[in-house]
């Protein structure tokens, strides 16, 4: 594994290249922004490390350009000396993957890297026989959908709602990765984009048509066959909370053929099995078409794993979602 350190302060930033040397990772280290691009352009990293706050080219910075560039598939952690969650929340909306605040210990944060990047690179393994799940026998009135969404996901879930036609005909389930903190702001700005009602999903409340379900921070979202919401803490799939593979079973099982899967940017592959087991009870699965996406990798790895899918550019998602809904609901009547 190969890391990138950004930092501006000299002594940071060998504590820091020390750090990931004694996990016995290869580190280089740079003091601005600029040299971090200039460095990504010509040789090939892992993961990238970077603090906010540096000349020139700051971390926010770079990390939007790395977005842009050649570096948009990196996996990629802030340190931020800035503790608000409005600080941290600009860090993640950026592109960033997760966003620390210092002061943190050189190990703790080493640790924090190396699990970004392994749950980044993760790859989707074949679905196995004990993965299969039963469709409802009993499906409801109206169809489900479940969006999946990690880096960059934010921006592209607004889009997506902004143009969601209303009445929609549907419920809408959105999975970001992300806190909780985040997920609770989230919910009031999409609120703001649609006449639509969104909630921040919590157990026992009722799935509804016509309605966006934001799922929580720190725990994974699942629809129980009674149409109401649990949370669950374990396993944490794909180094994640929330996931977006418990909550497509989940959805698979209550809704059946009625439920529609939409994975949109995000490294990593999360929503990969979850997509296949809606299929397989008779669903749908929707991609963004990774060439509009910030971050390729999840959009990929559905379309990789020959998932029968309608792959769409982002601001095609909301139309092909509502065609969707369309035509399970042509096919109950």
């Amino acid at each position: 594994m190969r890391i990138l350190v950004a930092e501006h302060s000299a002594s940071t930033r060998l504590a820091l290249q020390n750090a990931f040397r004694e996990r016995g990772l290869d580190v280089r280290g740079v003091p601005d922004g600029q040299r971090a691009l200039e460095l990504v352009a010509s040789e090939s990293f892992d993961g990238i490390a970077t603090s906010w706050l540096m000349p020139g080219v700051d971390g926010i910075e770079l990390i939007r350009r790395l977005r842009e560039s050649a570096g948009r598939e990196l996996p990629i952690v802030m340190m931020s000396e800035l503790h608000s969650e409005i600080a941290l929340e600009h860090a993640l909306l950026a592109g960033a993957d997760e966003c620390v605040t210092k002061p943190i210990e050189p190990a703790e944060f080493v640790e924090r890297v190396e699990r970004c990047v392994h749950r980044a690179t993760g790859r989707a393994v074949p679905a196995s026989p004990t993965s299969f799940v039963a469709p409802a026998t009993d499906e409801p009135d109206f169809p489900l959908v479940c969006v999946a969404a990690s880096t960059g996901g934010p921006d592209a879930l607004a889009r997506v709602v902004e143009s969601l036609p209303e009445p929609l005909g549907a419920a809408v389930i959105l999975v970001q990765h992300g806190p909780a903190w985040m997920m609770e702001r989230f919910q009031t700005r999409l609120q703001r984009l649609t006449g639509l009602p969104v909630s921040l999903a919590a157990p026992g409340m009722r799935v509804e048509s016509d309605h966006v379900w934001v799922a929580p921070g720190a725990q994974h979202l699942l629809v129980q066959p009674d149409l109401t919401f649990a949370t669950d803490v374990t396993p944490s799939e794909h180094m994640i909370f929330p996931a977006a593979d418990p909550t497509f079973r989940s959805v698979a099982t209550a809704f059946g053929s009625r439920s529609v899967a939409v994975v949109l940017t995000g490294l990593g592959c999360d929503g990969t099995k979850g997509a296949r087991t809606i299929v397989g009870v008779g669903g749908s699965a929707i991609v963004q078409d990774p060439d509009t996406a910030v971050a390729p990798p999840m959009p990929r790895s559905v379309i990789d794993a020959a998932i029968p899918c309608r792959v769409v550019p982002l601001d095609d998602i909301a139309a092909t979602i509502a065609k969707a809904v369309r035509e399970k609901s042509a096919v109950r009547a």
